[in-house]
């Protein structure tokens, strides 16, 4: 039976075969941006749109043609690859989604998909729309998710952090030069299109009188947000000195690439729904 003197022993000496280097550590990969967009919103409305407004109830959205036509295909692969379907994907069933619950709160709103059908039919979008009973066409002019990128694995957008085996974070991080050096050649590798870094959102609309189908308001704007830095893990390597290998956190099961591409969709909602109360806001007032 071990004493207490016996275990505090086997501790100090544990310690210290671990600051010897025999041990090996774990280290988590992540990125983080450069810089983040944050564009002002550029607003222009006509004194035809200040009439308009007071009596306004009913609001259609029109979609960019991209989320009516049929999606392309996008080439899987690790890295920026990996994520470009989920950012493609999120540009309509997202992004519109969330403008038609931030108009709803204050408008009838006649849905893109509603509009897009009737369409094919009226010929012209505000035509569509004045027959659905809408009093203005929201038109998506641009809807454009797009990543921002480490592509310098040498620069400081790589961010290496000591870790427990699960992934959480363990404490100070010191590397040796041969170890970063190690480490950011395999993620070199393993990234070969660049980094995920974070995700930026730009959203400009037109809105039509749809008796008359003139243009009379217009806003654009674009916004961002990084992926947390550290705490948004891409890659978990082991070992010391020159010898590093990619595991997986353990007790995730294989699910961090999944839990990543929800981490993506989370942050393009929050930015879809910041630009679709601000420009609904301004919308609806007086500028």
């Amino acid at each position: 039976m071990s004493t207490p003197r016996a275990a505090h022993l086997a501790a100090a000496l544990a310690l210290s075969v671990l600051g010897s280097g025999c041990f090996k550590s774990y280290v988590a990969v992540s990125f983080r941006p450069s810089s983040i967009p944050d564009v002002p919103a550029q607003v222009h409305e006509t004194a035809r749109m200040q009439e308009i407004r007071p009596a306004a109830k009913a609001v259609a959205v029109r979609a960019p043609a991209a989320c009516v036509a049929a999606p392309a295909p996008v080439a899987a692969g690790p890295g920026l690859a990996a994520r470009s379907r989920t950012i493609l994907d999120a540009r309509c069933d997202v992004v519109l989604d969330e403008l038609e619950r931030a108009l709803a709160l204050r408008f009838r709103v006649v849905p893109w998909r509603e509009l897009a059908k009737a369409e094919k039919t009226a010929g012209l979008a505000h035509v569509a729309a004045r027959q659905a009973g809408a009093d203005v066409v929201l038109v998506v002019t641009d809807l454009a998710p797009y990543p921002l990128v480490v592509t310098d694995m040498s620069g400081p957008g790589v961010v290496l952090t000591n870790v427990n085996p699960d992934g959480s974070p363990r404490g100070k991080t010191d590397l040796s030069r041969t170890s970063d050096r190690v480490i950011r050649e395999m993620v070199e590798r393993r990234f070969p299109d660049g980094g995920l870094a974070g995700v930026a959102l730009q959203l400009e609309l037109t809105a039509l009188a749809a008796s008359t189908g003139e243009p009379v308001w217009s806003y654009q704007r674009s916004v961002g947000a990084d992926l947390d830095g550290a705490r948004e893990l891409k890659m978990l390597v082991r070992g010391r000195s020159d010898t590093w290998r990619p595991v997986e956190p353990r007790g995730s099961h294989g699910v961090v690439d999944g839990a990543a591409e929800d981490s993506v969709r989370a942050r393009i909602r929050r930015l879809a729904q910041q630009l679709a109360r601000d420009a609904v806001e301004r919308f609806s007032s007086a500028g």
